[in-house]
This record gives C-alpha cells, sequence and structure tokens, in this order.
C-alpha cells in the first residue's frame, strides 16, 4: 500500500533530463526539511495538499514554498548535462555568462517569474563537487560576509548573481533571521479542502519516495 501512496512509476514520454530535474528537486527538498527539522504532522499535510493538487503525493520545492511562505527566495532545481563540459574553474571565470546554468536562470526569471517578483529567486544546481551533497546555487539573494564559505559573484543583465554551495546560502538565510536561533519555519496549511482531494492516514509514515516530477 505504501509503494501506491508514494512511488510514481515514470513516464515513459519523459525525457532524461526531467527524470533527472524531478529526482534532484526531492533530494534538494529532503535536505530543506531535514535542516528546519519539518514535523512528521506537516509533512503528512504537505503531501495531503500534493495529492490534491495533482494526485502524487511528492514533496518538491514548490509545495515547500507554498507550505512555508515566509521561507525568503523561490528555489527551483536544475539538473541537466551541459551542452558541453564546464566544470573547471577556468571555465567558470572565462565564460561564466555562456554557461547552461545562467542561460537557464535567465529563462526562468524572465519566462517563469516567482511568485513574487521582488523575492530572492535561485537555480538549485546538481553539481556533484560539492562536499555537502546538496549542489550549488546560482542566485541573486543578498551576500553576508560574516558566513565563510567559497562564492563566484557575476554582474549580468539581471544584475548581481552569486554562485555558491546550498550549504552556505542557507547558512546567509539562518545568519540573518532574527533572534539568533536561524530561520524558523512557519507553516501555513495550503491543503486544499476540494472533495477529491485525497487525504493521508494520520499513521502513515512519510517518505519521499521515488520522485519523478513534480506538477505543473
Amino acid at each position: 500500500m505504501l509503494s501506491e501512496t508514494y512511488i510514481h512509476i515514470p513516464n515513459p514520454f519523459m525525457d532524461l533530463d526531467e527524470l533527472r530535474e524531478a529526482k534532484y528537486d526531492a533530494k534538494v527538498t529532503k535536505i530543506l526539511m531535514r535542516r528546519y527539522r519539518i514535523s512528521a504532522y506537516q509533512k503528512r499535510l504537505m503531501l495531503e495538499g500534493a495529492g490534491n493538487r495533482c494526485k502524487r503525493r511528492i514533496i518538491t520545492l514548490s509545495l515547500f514554498k507554498e507550505f512555508f511562505p515566509n521561507f525568503p527566495m523561490e528555489l527551483l532545481a536544475f539538473c541537466r548535462r551541459p551542452s558541453r563540459p564546464q566544470n573547471s574553474v577556468a571555465d567558470l571565470f572565462a565564460n561564466f555568462g555562456n554557461t547552461d546554468f545562467v542561460k537557464h536562470y535567465e529563462l526562468y526569471w524572465q519566462e517563469l517569474r516567482p511568485r513574487n517578483p521582488t523575492e530572492p529567486f535561485g537555480l538549485v544546481i546538481d553539481w556533484k563537487y560539492t562536499q555537502s551533497g546538496g549542489g550549488l546555487v546560482l542566485h541573486n539573494h543578498p551576500i553576508d560576509t560574516r558566513v565563510l564559505g567559497s562564492r563566484l559573484l557575476w554582474v549580468g543583465k539581471h544584475g548581481q548573481l552569486v554562485l555558491e554551495p546550498l550549504k552556505v546560502l542557507l547558512d546567509t538565510i539562518d545568519s540573518e533571521a532574527p533572534g539568533g536561533k536561524g530561520w524558523q519555519p512557519e507553516f501555513v496549511n495550503a491543503v486544499d479542502a476540494s472533495p477529491q482531494g485525497t487525504h493521508v492516514p494520520p499513521d502513515v509514515d512519510v517518505k519521499f519516495g521515488n520522485c519523478w516530477a513534480d506538477c505543473k
């Protein structure tokens, strides 16, 4: 029964990039949920909201933002094979503006605008070389120089962009939160109460499972 609830069979018409991206989205979301100690009860409500919206009980970055709208930025997972190798530091410094992830950032920023255009936006990139395992984030969130970590700064047509590990970005978000206790999630029950919604029983163990696709 649990496998029917949490595991979605891959759509044969989805391309490999979409499958890769959906799995990476689930991985990043899990990092956020663990870091900020989201309760099992809140996870169940999020799964119920996902089921109501698109019939797939999958916790994604977009769903995380819906239920915790006080998270100070919009994040979007990006996991695509580059059109050419761009992994060296020399490539990043010499040709940063032409990298695939910068081009996709600009595309999403222009055409897929975040819910709040004034809110920082970040593209979370699957980068196997980061020790924390969360990848890199290309974003326009302000830098906090009190937070230690490696960063690459680039100024483009949309202003200042920063490329840094996900952990460093989350450390920055925590350092700027009032009270000295880091960012505190404020849960908003975004579950759709429509009759066709699917109820998640309170005794069901919450899992992220094999997430293959977010609902657009």
